[in-house]
């Protein structure tokens, strides 16, 4: 019994490790396919959504369950021309809207058309459009505590 009792409690940490990082692959993959599917969205010229990244956003937030987008995640959507960023639309129904910046630059008032960092690779000439769409995801682990954090930012970027 004693023996039991000491394999079991090894036994029921190993799947607690499991199932914890199925879960850590789970958001890493809903996040990748939003991302994809974003860029695909605010790409296409449909109705409703080319206009409106505001939009899109939301149709991939309610997309993404069992995630909580609204409290854990954070979404841009921009519109790069050539190698300068032509507009950025920061997902406004986030609650972390103030505590994540864009990987790939942010406009500001003293340079609205920034270059955009990380996007040398596509070559885009001065007349080409791209659309990129980062997913921000806030990860805890179930083995965190208030005085061990394990968490994990994931992120996801796809240019389109």
């Amino acid at each position: 019994m004693v023996e039991f009792a000491l394999l079991l409690l090894v036994f029921a940490l190993l799947l607690l490790g499991i199932y914890d990082f199925a879960c850590a692959i789970r958001v890493s993959n809903t996040i990748a396919n939003m991302s994809r599917e974003g860029a695909n969205l605010a790409s296409r010229p449909s109705p409703g959504l080319h206009e409106n990244p505001q939009a899109v956003m939301d149709v991939l937030a309610a997309t993404a369950q069992p995630l909580d987008m609204r409290g854990k995640g954070m979404m841009f959507v921009t519109v790069v021309k050539g190698d300068r960023i032509l507009s950025q639309n920061p997902w406004k129904n986030s609650g972390l809207q103030n505590d994540i910046s864009s990987r790939i630059g942010t406009p500001s008032p003293a340079d609205p058309n920034p270059v955009a960092n990380e996007l040398a690779s596509l070559n885009l000439n001065p007349k080409q459009t791209a659309y990129v769409v980062e997913v921000f995801y806030n990860y805890q682990s179930l083995f965190s505590n208030s005085a061990v954090t394990l968490g994990k930012q994931f992120y996801s970027r796809t240019v389109f």
